[in-house]
């Protein structure tokens, strides 16, 4: 009863609201999912709410009890004139008690539809007169009979009724729409029965409400989540500024509204990593199993709303690496929630081409993929790129993101990728070659690996131009067969393959370690460094956006392949059978791709008699000798060793001149 006589809350800054709902995808570590994202429009645009509140996620298992009675409330459990359904009553109001229905729907009745259509508390309007009696003498002992408080009251004691938004009564008072949906959400008469001659339909939902969010026929209890807490401040706050308060980018947009007029609105990109919680409530152990996603407003002094664009779980297909960059093969783990911070996002250029301090442009030479609509549009997709944000690196530490793949790379010759590097507004400004891009390829990313080092060039702050922000000194440009020479180096000088080999090419630092191979490339890391003796011992913050990652300069050398086959039939005597096949390295059929071109030097022959003779002997003596011989030979010759699948055979066989004949006897 904390309200004044127009129905407004006092004193509300003790009071909070919000919603919740299920998760389809409740294994956020399988999935990879990172980010709470979304787009706010600021709320301060009329000088309303000067102090701001707070906005609050909640991530785990969450009471779906929203009446606490632990008993689980279903609108078609109700009792109805031809459905006698057993209920009970509490503080609260009326219960089903009946078996749990397992069909989501109300009766087939339509005159059964008041009777079950009432909302969490179970009862309809002259019923919460009743059973809130106390709570009406209250009110109109506090504000009188006539105030709109309690008028409000006394029709809806529960302020659980449902309008439709497009409601008659709201055309009548020329209602704004805000007000048209404040009680779109209402449970107690969402769910009406279709009308004749209505031109459209008035209801939120066709299905009954229940305290079961997720459909499983039970009703979640437990109260154990992940906790999330951003600050909510005018334009001017130091919270409401880019690095600050999870705050990824800021972006002011001029429209122009309903009567006209044009207007600036700002707009704020919030990105919370859902590592980054504010405190764990409950037994929760990990993000293996978040079923259900609250959000709520607190600490406002007045009403105030929150208009959210792209509200998204997002996921990420690179997953961070966890590991020091050790070059001695040994696993060590980081700690990721540590002094240094290190986030991976995206960057885009519908979102972000406002960004500050340097906007978001497409890399040169790249074109945004055109999809073309129902109406014969073409519409330019997104196009975005994968962000590195890391921060208090110390000297000589690595962070950075893998990801899986299954790749077989022998027949490209070039490994290219766009890379940008900036400093982190608000932090030490870096210089050029103060941190490093690290790219490692092969079978894992600690004992079998090649690695490309180089220095990344800074982009200034308030570069527009995509030429200074995608510097070509930073593109990732290597031929691959730099890595197998490399390889092939460091086996004649008979190195010891578990220690890095290092050789510098172009300015790049190429290493090997281990015995990788570009036949089976199980996976591609990409981080950022802060080198020894290059930021003056200091730690580096900095941001990286990497893209347009692709293979070129794919081998189309060609082959030829023939079959011949010989049947001879030699009279009476028997037959005779040959058969020939062969194809040599690049040959492939009309419906198979490059890449599933035959990479062997290949031969077959058979050749099989099947004969009588007995017919060589003189016809009295009768004796019949049949005979049957078959040879076959099938040679295959690899293109690749077989040891070292990225090796080209031959020029193994160059290199290890007095093991020649063994390589090849072992590689046929």
């Amino acid at each position: 009863t904390d309200i004044d006589a127009n129905g407004r809350l006092l004193n509300p800054r003790k009071r909070w609201g919000g919603i919740m709902r299920a998760i389809d995808q409740t294994d956020f570590e399988t999935a990879n999912i990172e980010f709470i994202e979304c787009w706010i429009l600021d709320p301060f645009i009329k000088g309303t709410n000067p102090n701001g509140g707070s906005l609050y996620f909640n991530l785990g298992n969450i009471s779906e009890d929203v009446l606490r009675d632990s008993r689980r409330f279903y609108e078609n459990g109700l009792a109805t004139p031809s459905i006698p359904s057993t209920t009970t009553t509490s503080n609260w109001g009326v219960t089903p008690l009946n078996p749990i229905q397992i069909t989501q729907a109300f009766s087939n009745d339509p005159a059964d539809r008041p009777y079950q259509d009432v909302g969490f508390d179970g009862m309809a309007d002259t019923a919460e007169q009743r059973v809130r009696s106390s709570y009406l003498s209250d009110v109109r002992n506090r504000f009188g009979a006539g105030s709109k408080a309690y008028q409000d009251a006394q029709s809806d004691p529960s302020s659980d009724n449902f309008r439709y938004y497009r409601d008659a009564l709201y055309d009548q008072q020329s209602t704004g729409i805000l007000g048209r949906y404040k009680q779109f959400n209402s449970p107690q008469g969402n769910s009406p029965v279709a009308t004749a001659g209505s031109n459209f339909a008035s209801a939120f939902t066709m299905y009954p409400d229940g305290e079961d969010l997720n459909r499983d026929n039970t009703l979640n209890e437990a109260e154990e989540y992940f906790q999330y807490r951003v600050d909510i401040r005018p334009p001017g706050h130091p919270a409401m500024q880019v690095g600050q308060n999870f705050i990824s980018d800021r972006k002011v947009v001029n429209v122009q509204l309903a009567d006209g007029t044009r207007q600036d609105q700002l707009w704020y990109q919030f990105r919370i990593p859902v590592a980054q919680y504010e405190r764990k409530i409950g037994e929760i152990p990990d993000f293996k199993s978040v079923r259900f996603i609250r959000m709520f407003l607190n600490e406002f002094d007045d009403s105030t709303v929150l208009r959210f664009a792209k509200m998204e779980l997002v996921r990420n297909n690179w997953r961070r690496f966890t590991y020091a960059f050790d070059t001695a093969g040994q696993y060590r783990n980081v700690d990721l929630a540590g002094a240094v911070s290190f986030n991976v996002s995206a960057v885009n250029i519908e979102e972000n081409d406002k960004r500050d301090p340097i906007p978001y442009r497409i890399p040169p030479g790249i074109e945004r993929v055109q999809a073309l609509s129902n109406g014969g549009i073409n519409i330019l997709q997104n196009e975005q790129s994968l962000s590195m944000t890391v921060c208090q690196l110390p000297e000589g530490e690595a962070r950075g993101v893998f990801k899986n793949l299954n790749l077989d790379i022998r027949q490209y010759s070039k490994l290219s990728m766009f890379i940008h590097a900036e400093s982190l507004k608000g932090q030490a400004p870096l210089r050029d070659k103060d941190a490093y891009a690290v790219i490692r390829i092969g079978n894992d990313f600690i004992n079998n690996f090649y690695e490309i080092r180089y220095p990344l060039k800074l982009t200034p702050f308030g570069s527009y131009d995509a030429k200074d922000i995608w510097p070509e000194d930073n593109e990732l440009n290597i031929n691959l067969v730099d890595l197998v020479k490399l390889k092939t180096e460091r086996n004649v000088s008979s190195n010891n393959p578990n220690l890095m080999y290092r050789k510098t090419i172009d300015g790049k630092v190429y290493s090997i370690m281990g015995n990788p191979n570009l036949g089976e490339v199980r996976g591609l890391l990409v981080g950022v460094e802060n080198p020894r003796d290059a930021s003056g011992g200091r730690p580096i913050c900095a941001e990286l956006w990497i893209n347009e990652l692709r293979l070129s300069g794919i081998d189309e050398k060609g082959g030829w392949a023939a079959v011949a086959q010989v049947n001879m039939q030699l009279s009476d005597l028997g037959t005779v059978s040959m058969s020939g096949n062969i194809h040599t390295q690049g040959f492939g059929q009309l419906e198979q791709s490059v890449m599933e071109r035959y990479r062997d030097d290949f031969t077959q022959f058979d050749i099989s008699a099947n004969l009588q003779l007995g017919k060589l002997l003189p016809k009295r003596i009768g004796l019949q000798l049949p005979f049957f011989a078959n040879i076959s030979q099938v040679s295959s010759t690899t293109q690749y060793d077989p040891y070292d699948k990225d090796v080209i055979l031959r020029d193994k066989m160059k290199t290890f001149g007095s093991r020649r004949d063994s390589i090849r006897d072992e590689s046929i």
